[in-house]
């Protein structure tokens, strides 16, 4: 009898663990910002302002609402459409004159500040969700740069 009970908590055990692992799984993040597809080459050579960190440049024909080129470091930099994520459009666009002060991007239209550094996180709301970031690729040591999704 008691093996039976000691079979019945091991098997029930086991179907808690088997529902449980798939529940702990991290989702990938979806941002609000909707999907376009972006494949920007950069000649670094053209752009002094990428030697410099802090330092940003713009394309605005890109994504959704633009595409942001922000130098982190020598040699390390990190790309975020322009959109804000809590005022979801291409007419509030954080690449309007004034909005990227520093290292810091305000949303024109809701007030929405992001850092630039590190992942374009809300330092001030109403936005939550921080800026979606695409895919930087440095190539020829350094002297060509890949924006992607």
């Amino acid at each position: 009898m008691t093996d039976f009970i000691l079979n019945r908590i091991r098997c029930f055990l086991f179907a808690v663990i088997i529902m449980l692992v798939p529940a702990s799984c991290e989702k990938e993040y979806k941002s609000k910002i909707p999907y376009v597809y972006v494949n920007i080459n950069v000649a670094v050579a053209s752009y002094i302002d990428l030697n410099v960190p802090g330092n940003y440049i713009y394309f605005p024909q890109a994504g959704f609402a633009g595409v942001i080129l922000f130098c982190d470091d020598i040699g390390a930099y990190s790309a975020y459409d322009a959109g804000c994520t809590y005022d979801v459009s291409t007419d509030c666009s954080l690449l309007e004159e004034g909005a990227i002060e520093g290292v810091t991007a305000t949303c024109p239209c809701c007030g929405s500040k992001y850092i630039l550094f590190g992942g374009g996180y809300v330092i001030n709301g109403p936005a939550v969700e921080p800026l979606k970031q695409y895919h930087v690729q440095v190539l020829d040591g350094g002297g060509r740069i890949r924006i992607y999704n």
